[in-house]
């Protein structure tokens, strides 16, 4: 078990990956690929990659795509970027970009009060009482009553 996931080597630089909920993807270290796509769309090991790798004792590093390393950037940047007023004579800006004219964007404020209620987090629970005008219902620690009578919360 690596990871969670169970390694089966398949071949040279293959591998059979079989996850805890009966999940199975198969992974080519040789051509960095793997069956759920991920590898492949990010160019960098997905799960499966890395559990691979490590059970073939492979550095996760030497799966990453060059241009995703520290020397690539680095040579993207090594270059001299100039200002605009320090170009060189000669490499003129479009007439359609130098004559356009940039302002704020047109808004507006939406009609109405702005709402004074903000949106709770995933498993953040409301606490104390909150009234709605429009239904008159009232909360108290997630037990909801009718027409303003508060009642205990059941705290069995």
């Amino acid at each position: 078990m690596t990871g969670g996931y169970e390694v089966v080597d398949i071949a040279e630089k293959e591998y059979e990956i079989h996850t805890k909920t009966g999940g199975s993807f198969h992974v080519n270290l040789r051509t960095r690929t793997c069956s759920c796509f991920e590898f492949q769309m990010l160019a960098i090991p997905c799960s499966h990659a890395i559990a691979a790798a490590l059970k073939a004792k492979i550095n996760v590093e030497e799966l990453v795509i060059d241009e995703y390393k520290l020397d690539s950037l680095n040579r993207a940047y090594e270059g001299i970027i100039l200002p605009e007023s320090a170009s060189p004579v000669g490499i003129g800006m479009p007439s359609i970009v130098s004559d356009l004219q940039l302002g704020p964007p047109a808004t507006r404020r939406p009609p109405g009060k702005p709402k004074k209620l903000r949106y709770f987090s995933r498993g953040e629970k409301r606490v104390g009482e909150m009234c709605s005008q429009k239904d008159q219902m009232r909360q108290v620690q997630g037990n909801w009553t009718q027409q303003g009578h508060l009642q205990e919360p059941n705290l069995r």
